[in-house]
């Protein structure tokens, strides 16, 4: 049996998906404005919209590499030893967005991004 690789994209939100462009465009910035979570309201259509594609040509899953995957944490994985991520809600999160490609997991935390991403693969 012939196990086929996976192809997935690991999804960063700040800066890819929303940026000070599209925050700025989106909402006028004032001195309290943030990216923090101002999900779809400030993502950059033409952004999620190139994600989209990609996800359909190639037939990618998504690994949310974003620090917004920490939100999305249950207490306790399945084993109620460590924490786990509750993969249901960021895939409705992430549909919010308007990219619409399968979350199939969020990289763990290993203290940078490329080592987040290097300790999920």
């Amino acid at each position: 049996m012939k196990i086929e690789p996976i192809k997935v994209i690991f999804l960063d939100i700040d800066g890819v998906l929303n940026s000070m462009r599209s925050f700025s465009a989106f909402k006028p910035l004032s001195s309290e404005a943030s990216l923090d979570l101002e999900t779809s309201e400030t993502c950059d259509p033409v952004s999620v919209k190139l994600i989209n594609m990609v996800v359909e040509k190639f037939n990618a899953k998504i690994v949310v590499s974003s620090s917004h995957r920490i939100y999305f944490m249950s207490r306790y994985s399945k084993d109620k030893s460590i924490p786990g991520l509750n993969t249901l809600r960021l895939q409705r999160y992430i549909h919010d967005l308007g990219v619409f490609g399968s979350v199939i997991d969020g990289t763990p935390e290993a203290g940078s991004r490329g080592g987040d991403i290097h300790s999920w693969i």
